[in-house]
């Protein structure tokens, strides 16, 4: 592990599940999608080993353990009945093992560690390996995670539950604004099924197109 990953954990929180074996864990990442280079699989199962599932930045941030309960684990949460198949082929070839206060999530594809847009489906690399994903997030948290809103919500309200997210009243990708008025409490996955609705009506559509969200009732 290197000392980028061992930086974030120590930022973190207490593991949420008790320790996990590492092999178990990646056979657990392996059975949600073996396209994703055994390499980052492993990263994933060591750090799941060390600390299986936790917070960091005031709950801004949240990896999900490998296999628990309560929270969502990584293989019910990357399950397609959950929230990813109303993405459809948007959320291909992702594992999808962490996300921001926001419902974005932070996945590994085959071409490294990068975030997912929640509203839009779109992903962005952010480093090649796990240990630059962790450097990348320590090094700008406060936009990556969304710690700033995070932190003036719960001064405000108190600590987030742990399947919670504060997601927008207002989609941002349609002009919402980052601002603790347009954000609510809502279910992470449930939330991810609305947005996974929006992703997909937006994917095909030119810039500046009208939509009417949320759509009327079929």
């Amino acid at each position: 592990m290197g000392p980028g990953t061992q930086r974030l954990l120590s930022h973190s929180s207490a593991g949420l599940t008790p320790a996990i074996d590492q092999t178990a864990t990646a056979q657990v990442l392996a059975a949600i999608d073996e396209t994703i280079p055994a390499a980052s699989r492993d990263a994933i199962a060591e750090l799941l080993a060390a600390r299986n599932g936790f917070f960091a930045f005031e709950s801004a941030l949240q990896v999900f353990p490998a296999l628990a309960s309560e929270p969502c684990d990584l293989a019910a949460w990357n399950s397609p009945g959950l929230w990813r198949d109303t993405y459809g082929s948007l959320a291909d070839g992702l594992i999808f093992f962490a996300q921001d206060v926001f419902g974005n999530q932070f996945c590994v594809t085959t071409e490294g560690f990068g975030s997912f847009n929640a509203e839009t489906g779109e992903v962005e690399i952010l480093g090649s390996s796990l240990e630059q994903w962790c450097d990348g997030i320590l090094g700008d948290y406060e936009y990556l995670t969304g710690h700033p809103l995070c932190h003036a919500w719960q001064a405000q309200h108190g600590q987030l539950a742990a399947d919670a997210r504060l997601t927008p009243i207002r989609p941002f990708v349609l002009g919402g604004t980052y601002s603790l008025d347009n954000l609510r409490v809502q279910n992470g996955a449930a939330y991810l099924r609305q947005t996974g609705r929006l992703a997909t009506m937006l994917r095909d559509l030119p810039d500046g197109t009208q939509i009417r969200w949320p759509p009327p009732p079929q």
